[in-house]
């Protein structure tokens, strides 16, 4: 082969050509292996549903940011997202229709978010999101917005169009919530207030005192073990 460029290199005979066809395979081989890699690591990282990050590989993300967030003491705020009385969509239309409406949700919250947020399926019917950079009023306008991109449009399939919700809640680092855990679990919280208190609603964990934005002058029980005095606070947005 560094016979090519000599004025006086020799002929190609048939055992160079079988060579480089070799060496041509072994390259092809190699450059298909590295793409056959490429597209099962992706696809380990994906949920098979939907298409977007599976569960583990939104923590794996989620982790490295909030890390970030918290030395360079910047905002981060996560929203957990569950559709309404979602057995029923599957009763009524069967399992193969809730899978496509679950899959139309996730495009529809994914592309009313930003490309820095990470969004990715929890399980079953439902998702986080973390919003990098902005504060817990900010995030709450974000999830009031999907939760209203989500209300107001019904999935079309098959000619049948099927109303959809969703309920939301919102929390931010801080104020007790000191790592991921903590932030998805109390986002987690606050879905549960949205769902109690009527479904189709979002709820912040304000942190301070244990209150929640949600809505006003209504009762509600704590989640699980809560024993925090909890009240509900009108938001002020």
């Amino acid at each position: 082969m560094t016979a090519i460029n000599r004025p006086d290199r020799p002929d190609f005979d048939d055992g160079d050509a079988r060579l480089i066809e070799v060496l041509g395979n072994q390259a092809a081989i190699a450059i298909e292996n590295a793409d056959l890699f490429a597209r099962v690591e992706q696809m380990a990282h994906l949920d098979v549903l939907t298409g977007i990050n599976n569960r583990r590989r939104f923590f794996s993300l989620a982790h490295d940011h909030v890390q970030q967030a918290i030395a360079h003491g910047e905002n981060v705020a996560a929203l957990f997202l569950d559709v309404d009385h979602f057995k029923h969509v599957n009763d009524t239309y069967g399992h193969a229709v809730g899978d496509q409406v679950l899959t139309i949700l996730a495009q529809r919250i994914q592309s009313g978010l930003r490309q820095t947020d990470i969004f990715g399926r929890y399980g079953g019917e439902e998702f986080v999101v973390l919003l990098p950079g902005v504060t817990d009023q900010q995030a709450y306008a974000t999830a009031e917005r999907l939760r209203r991109r989500i209300e107001e449009k019904p999935v079309t399939l098959d000619a049948r169009q099927i109303s959809v919700t969703i309920s939301v809640g919102v929390a931010s680092l801080g104020a007790g919530l000191a790592d991921l855990p903590a932030l998805i679990s109390a986002a987690d919280s606050a879905l549960y207030l949205s769902k109690q208190q009527g479904r189709n609603r979002t709820s912040l964990w304000a942190g301070a005192g244990r209150q929640w934005f949600g809505p006003p002058g209504v009762s509600f029980a704590p989640r699980r073990a809560e024993s925090a005095a909890i009240a509900p606070v009108s938001p002020s947005i």
